[in-house]
C-alpha cells in the first residue's frame, strides 16, 4: 500500500485541499534545482515534461486515492447504517417482547377478572338459591310445626282405642253410640287428610294401619245402624211405628236415619268423582256418557234402598188401611165426618154411604187422597230429601 495514500482517518480533509498538498510537495525540489542551477531552455523544458509526467502520475493516483477514499466512506457509512438498523431492531424484538408480556399480563388480568365475576355471580346465585331454601324449610317447619300441634290436640281430643271398639261392635244402638260414630268419622277424615298432606312426616305406615281400622269400624257401625233401621221399620221396635195414621219416629231413629242419607250422599259424590275422572283419563268427555255414568250411580243399590223400599211398603199398607176405612167407617182427621143435623148427634158415616151424592162424595174423597199426598210426603222427605240443598238457581 502506498504509503502517501490518504487513510480513513484523513476522511476529515477536502481531497482538493490533499491534491494541492500533494502537487506542491512533488514540484517544488524540481522547480527549486531548475532555478538555482539556471538551466538552458532545454533542460527547462525537460523539467515541464517531468513535471507533466508527474502531474498524470499523481492524478492517476489521485483517482485511485479518491475511489479508495469514496469507498471507505460507502463502507463506514453503510456499517453506521448496519448498526443504526440492528440498534432498532433489537429495539422492536425488546419492544415487541415487552408488548407481548403485556399482552399475555392484560389476558391474565382479564380472565382473572371473568373468573372473579363468574364466581361471584355464582356465589350471589348460590347465596340466592340458599336464602329461597332457608325461607321454604322455615315455612315448611312452621308448617310442621303447627300441624305437630294439631296433631297432638286432635290426638287429646279424639282417641279411638280397643274399648270404643268394642263398643263399635257389641253395644245397642243409642245416643252414645252414634256419639261414638260421629267421633270416628271425625278421626278418619282427619287422619285422611293428614296422610294426603304433601309435608306429612314418616309416620305413613301408622296412619294407613290406622286408617284401615278406622275404616272397618265405620263400616261396621254403618250396617249395624243400617240394620237397625230397617228392622225398626219392619217390626215396629224401639218406640217406631210406621204403619200409624201419622207415624211415630224417635229421635233416636231419626238420627239414624240423617246419618245414614249423610254417608248415601257422600257415597255417591265419591263415586261420581272417581267415575268422571276416569272418563277423562280416557278421553271419554262427551256429555252423554257422563250422563250414563250419573244415571248408573243414582240408580246403584245404596244402604238406604232398602229401608226406603220396606218404609214405603209400610205406607202402602197404611194408606190402604185409611182408604178402606174412610170407605168403611168414615175418618175424621181428613175431613170427611159426614155432619147431619144437631138430632142426629154429629155420627160419622162411612164414605161409601154417599155414592149416590157425587158432589159429595168426591170432594171426601179427593180431600182425603190430596191429605195422603202431603202427608207422605212431608213423611217420606226424612228418608229422600237433602237437609242442606244446593242453590241451583242462577
Amino acid at each position: 500500500m502506498n504509503p502517501d495514500r490518504p487513510t480513513a482517518e484523513s476522511k476529515s480533509y477536502s481531497p482538493n485541499i490533499l491534491l494541492q498538498q500533494r502537487v506542491e510537495q512533488l514540484l517544488s525540489a524540481p522547480i527549486d534545482q531548475c532555478f538555482q542551477n539556471n538551466t538552458d531552455g532545454a533542460n527547462f523544458i525537460a523539467t515541464l515534461h517531468y513535471v507533466d509526467c508527474i502531474l498524470q502520475k499523481e492524478n492517476n493516483n489521485s483517482n485511485a486515492d479518491f475511489r479508495f477514499l469514496l469507498e471507505q466512506e460507502q463502507l463506514q457509512n453503510h456499517k453506521m447504517l448496519l448498526k443504526t438498523v440492528s440498534d432498532m431492531y433489537q429495539e422492536c424484538i425488546t419492544t415487541s417482547e415487552s408488548l407481548a408480556s403485556l399482552v399475555r399480563n392484560v389476558d391474565r388480568v382479564e380472565s382473572l377478572l371473568f373468573t372473579s365475576q363468574t364466581n361471584k355471580e355464582e356465589e350471589i346465585k348460590k347465596q340466592s338459591e340458599f336464602a329461597a331454601k332457608i325461607k321454604v324449610l322455615s315455612g315448611a317447619l312452621k308448617q310442621s310445626e303447627t300441624e305437630k300441634v294439631q296433631v297432638e290436640q286432635f290426638q287429646e281430643k279424639y282417641n279411638f282405642g280397643e274399648e270404643d271398639q268394642e263398643k263399635i261392635e257389641k253395644d245397642r244402638i243409642s245416643p252414645s253410640y252414634l256419639a261414638l260414630y260421629e267421633k270416628l268419622e271425625v278421626i278418619y277424615d282427619q287422619s285422611k287428610d293428614q296422610l294426603l298432606r304433601p309435608t306429612a312426616e314418616n309416620n305413613n305406615d301408622n296412619t294407613t294401619t290406622f286408617l284401615e281400622t278406622a275404616f272397618g269400624a265405620l263400616r261396621m257401625a254403618r250396617e249395624r245402624i243400617r240394620q237397625y233401621v230397617l228392622d225398626a221399620t219392619m217390626y215396629n221396635t224401639d218406640g217406631v211405628n210406621i204403619t200409624a195414621d201419622l207415624p211415630h219416629l224417635p229421635p233416636l231413629y231419626t238420627r239414624c236415619v240423617v246419618l245414614l242419607k249423610k254417608y248415601e250422599k257422600e257415597r255417591i259424590e265419591q263415586e261420581l268423582l272417581e267415575e268422571t275422572n276416569f272418563l277423562e283419563n280416557n278421553n271419554h268427555n262427551n256429555y252423554p256418557e257422563k250422563k250414563k255414568v250419573e244415571v248408573s250411580v243414582l240408580q246403584s243399590k245404596s244402604p238406604l234402598q232398602r229401608i226406603i223400599e220396606e218404609v214405603i211398603k209400610q205406607r202402602k199398607k197404611t194408606v190402604l188401611r185409611r182408604f178402606f176405612q174412610l170407605l168403611m167407617t168414615g175418618v175424621t182427621s181428613t175431613g170427611t165426618s159426614l155432619q147431619n143435623d144437631e138430632n142426629e148427634n154429629n155420627t160419622i158415616k162411612p164414605l161409601e154411604t154417599e155414592i149416590d151424592h157425587p158432589v159429595t162424595f168426591f170432594s171426601e174423597l179427593f180431600a182425603f187422597v190430596y191429605q195422603t199426598a202431603v202427608t207422605e210426603e212431608d213423611f217420606m222427605a226424612l228418608y229422600t230429601r237433602d237437609d242442606n240443598p244446593k242453590d241451583t238457581s242462577l
